[in-house]
């Protein structure tokens, strides 16, 4: 790319070095906070530090708290779990953001409510690090809750240790939810795929979890529930593609049913108590912070083997069609849904593309340079053929819009990944 014909272009919070053609690299966060020394995957060799201000410094929220006797202390340097957040990414994080991740296009919401405090449910996962980042970057107040030590890249907000299972119905549920405005939850139930294996464990252990949740957030007098479901599981088998929201839901996982078992719940709640919930049916996500374990996240782990130059595991011939979308554009969702207004209650949260694994391998081997050695495993039975949202509801009544590109959203998850380690 020419010098002369370089300009930097901005879309969605984004830094892009962009030719006269069009044509475009995503710049890793380094790059665009000007720490430089970063070899994009698609042109060897070629580094250009772009300096940009921050969004400007967020207060620090001090100390920790406790639940079940657990304290967490400051994460610092550790290396954190939850999402298995490794050291390196959390030091190029922590370094690339030190006043808070870019808010992106949240600006747009001029009502958007920073004095509200969040209490993020799985707050140290790949989706809900990402969401911290964007409340802390936005002056929200937040609350981290995870299973495992705070995220050294979340070392600025409050954190509870502990597990919704694991904590019976008492005053404590309702401690950990009382003075927040809001609660995300992202606490997931199980593994699609694994949840066959033993189909009335969601039932045992995630459902009456969840139950007594709510019940404490109606008795702490939470305003706004908004529950991450799976777009990808509810529907399971269907006729027609895209699937919008008034789609049967007719789920061929355990995993798929547990969802729908809460969705039923908040609408329940909703009807009984005037809890104000939004669902959003999240597509495949993929991005910074996802780590590929237990056959989950398919963009991360090949990216991760392609890397590595291990094999590639896939399960049947390839032609398994996903929606794959940024968790950029899942986080603007779900901060898009906490000031929605409208009449919708469940929100499908896609790409409205769908690419089979073997074009996905395809992609990446192109974005990577590495050519994959492929290890076929038998299809898997809670696997659907076809699955890509129709997020028209979405785009209607929240003005929301997938910003992030296939192709760039890619090769800036392969930088991060190989800057991470």
């Amino acid at each position: 790319m020419a010098a002369a014909g370089r300009q930097l272009h901005r879309r969605h919070g984004d830094d892009r070095e962009m030719g006269m053609g069009g044509g475009g690299r995503l710049l890793c966060p380094a790059q665009r906070h000007g720490l430089g020394g970063f070899r994009s995957l698609a042109q060897p060799g070629r580094t250009r530090a772009i300096r940009r201000r921050g969004p400007g410094g967020t207060r620090r929220i001090p100390g920790a708290c406790e639940l079940d006797g657990q304290r967490d202390h400051r994460a610092g340097g550790q290396q954190a779990g939850d999402g298995g957040v490794r050291r390196g990414a959390a030091f190029l994080v922590a370094a690339t953001y030190p006043h808070g991740a870019p808010a992106g296009h949240l600006s747009a919401y001029a009502d958007f409510p920073t004095s509200d405090r969040c209490l993020v449910l799985g707050a140290g996962g790949f989706i809900g690090t990402n969401l911290c980042l964007a409340l802390r970057a936005r002056g929200v107040p937040v609350t981290g809750f995870g299973r495992s030590a705070r995220p050294a890249v979340l070392d600025d907000i409050d954190w509870v240790r502990g597990s919704l299972d694991a904590t019976p119905w008492d005053r404590r549920l309702e401690r950990l939810v009382g003075g927040h405005a809001h609660v995300f939850d992202l606490i997931g139930a199980g593994l699609p795929n694994s949840s066959n294996d033993n189909p009335a464990q969601i039932v045992a252990d995630a459902v009456p979890a969840k139950v007594r949740l709510l019940e404490a957030c109606r008795v702490a007098g939470v305003r706004r529930y908004l529950f991450a479901s799976s777009g990808g599981t509810v529907y399971g088998v269907t006729g027609t593609q895209p699937v919008a929201e008034d789609t049967p839901t007719e789920p061929i996982s355990a995993y798929g049913i547990g969802k729908l078992v809460v969705e039923k719940y908040l609408s329940l709640y909703r009807h009984l108590y005037g809890l104000e919930s939004r669902t959003l049916r999240i597509a495949n996500a993929y991005g910074p912070f996802q780590e590929s374990r237990n056959g989950q996240g398919l963009v991360a782990a090949l990216l991760r083997r392609l890397l590595a130059d291990q094999p590639v595991e896939i399960w049947g011939d390839g032609r398994i069609v996903r929606d794959y979308i940024h968790i950029d554009d899942v986080v603007d969702a779900m901060l898009a849904c906490l000031v929605h207004e409208g009449p919708g209650r469940v929100f499908n949260v896609g790409s409205g593309t769908g690419r089979s694994v073997a074009e996905v391998i395809a992609d990446a081997a192109r974005v990577t340079g590495r050519s994959p050695r492929l290890i076929r495993r038998e299809p898997r039975g809670a696997d659907v053929p076809v699955n890509i949202l129709d997020s028209s509801r979405l785009m209607r009544e929240a003005q929301w819009a997938p910003r992030t590109s296939w192709e760039a959203g890619l090769a800036s998850t392969a930088e991060w990944i190989a800057r991470s380690g």
